[in-house]
């Protein structure tokens, strides 16, 4: 391997890092989201986190 390889092999796994960062702080994102819309429709719905821990 001379110093070529090696450089290319570098900038391939830094860019595969930034790819794979990305997506996984979209999925975050996504997951904040839908949390929070449940936490909204259980709202709607009149419901809490503490009447269900009650009724079990």
């Amino acid at each position: 391997m001379n110093w070529d390889v090696i450089s290319l092999w570098i900038l391939a796994l830094c860019g595969l890092l930034g790819l794979v960062l990305a997506q996984v702080r979209d999925v975050l994102l996504k997951v904040a989201e839908v949390v929070q819309a449940w936490h909204e429709v259980r709202r709607s719905l009149g419901t809490s986190d503490e009447d269900t821990e009650e009724g079990a």
